[in-house]
């Protein structure tokens, strides 16, 4: 069940952007975060809409980032409900990747400004709310994320037991070496 909670100071969300059912803004991330004592994770995964506010520069200053950010593809940005900077509350996506998990394939990919929508689980990480773990960007208003990624309309996300073409495929492809195995 999603939490009904007030949606205050939004900047209205972009045209173009897919938004799932259910999906709730930065704010009440924040405040469903608040409610978690440190450390601990909700149990159920949320889908987030935000605006990139800022990147996590200290974890950009790193000497290894760059390294990383070509092994793993991953980010690190504060989320904010408003795009016009005067937002308070922030929502840390902690190691933010592309659609499905997918590694983001460049910077370009994600800019401050942009719009998206990212799936995972919340955490308060000692008064720090942001993202389990990481999480992916379901959509986004970045073009070059559209480029790399592109959207397929009519073709929602997995349900409660329902999985994804590829899931369904790892599946049926480990049980096909455990029948060759056999042999």
């Amino acid at each position: 069940t999603m939490p009904s909670i007030a949606d205050p100071d939004p900047t209205p969300d972009p045209e173009g952007v897919a938004i799932p059912r259910g999906t709730i803004n930065v704010n009440e991330a924040v405040k469903i975060g608040q409610k978690l004592a440190a450390g601990q994770s909700s149990d159920e995964e949320y889908y987030i809409k935000g605006w990139v506010r800022r990147f996590d520069e200290t974890q950009r200053s790193k000497s290894d980032f760059e390294s990383k950010f070509a092994q793993y593809g991953n980010d690190y940005v504060y989320l904010s409900a408003r795009n016009d900077g005067k937002g308070s509350k922030e929502f840390y996506c902690y190691r933010i990747l592309g659609k499905s998990g997918a590694p983001l394939p460049d910077h370009d990919a994600l800019m401050i400004g942009d719009f998206v929508v990212v799936k995972c689980k919340i955490q308060n990480y000692n008064g720090i709310i942001e993202s389990s773990g990481t999480c992916g960007i379901f959509s986004s208003s970045n073009a070059h994320f559209n480029e790399v990624f592109p959207p397929f309309p009519g073709c929602p996300e997995p349900g409660e037991g329902e999985i994804s073409v590829n899931r369904a495929k790892e599946i049926c492809d480990s049980r096909s070496e455990e029948h060759t195995s056999e042999l």
